[in-house]
């Protein structure tokens, strides 16, 4: 069966607070999303996960059982999560969107001849920098860890790569329209919405 990870998420939020309005409040959402959430996760599993008190909320029998399971499960995730490489590398990422447009104008404009043209933002931030941010659009709350085995072997490591995509601009009317933190906004948005082809594709390498 497969359980939305937003879902989950209000519902562990909503369980430690035992209140709806300071889970939507940890959780940067409204009251209201939170327990449309609930109400999925109570519809997907057929049972009702919390009693609706007066001033608060109570974990059903069926809420305790799954409470621990789902705790267990965030925080396999974050400790995952809070290990790294080399945090330091600089990178400059376009958005999936803005790479095709290019390739794209690259094709219309100068069929059967081979140019070289640099699709790139022209701004750059680090992996370590990456990861924080990606931590906040989730609702993490995550410290980065240094793992020496995720490091890349020793000078095989480009510690800064940033594009000038001046010719693309000049030459192809190209420049990017998504920015850094929409496009990582959008890639969440589109993973949250797929997860079950992520579960599909473990299942089969499995």
């Amino acid at each position: 069966m497969h359980l939305p990870l937003n879902a989950l998420r209000a519902f562990e939020a909503s369980a430690r607070h035992q209140n709806l309005t300071r889970a939507a409040e940890e959780l940067h959402v409204t009251q209201t999303a939170v327990s449309q959430h609930i109400r999925k996760l109570e519809d997907r599993l057929g049972k009702p996960l919390f009693r609706r008190l007066p001033r608060g909320l109570a974990l059903t029998d069926e809420g305790q059982a799954l409470l621990p399971v789902v705790v267990e499960s965030f925080g396999n995730l974050q400790r995952a999560l809070e290990k790294l490489g080399d945090t330091r590398p600089v990178r400059d990422f376009n958005f999936v969107s803005d790479t095709a447009a290019g390739f794209l104008a690259a094709a219309q404009h100068a069929p059967g001849r081979a140019e070289v043209y640099n699709l790139a933002t022209g701004r750059a931030q680090t992996i370590g920098e990456t990861a924080d941010l990606i931590a906040e659009l989730v609702g993490s709350r995550i410290e980065i860890e240094h793992d020496a085995s995720r490091d890349r072997p020793a000078d095989s490591e480009v510690m800064r790569l940033l594009g000038n995509a001046e010719k693309a601009r000049r030459e192809l009317g190209w420049q990017p329209a998504v920015d850094f933190r929409t496009g990582l906004q959008q890639t969440i948005a589109w993973v949250r919405e797929n997860q079950q082809a992520y579960a599909d594709a473990a299942s089969f390498k499995s």
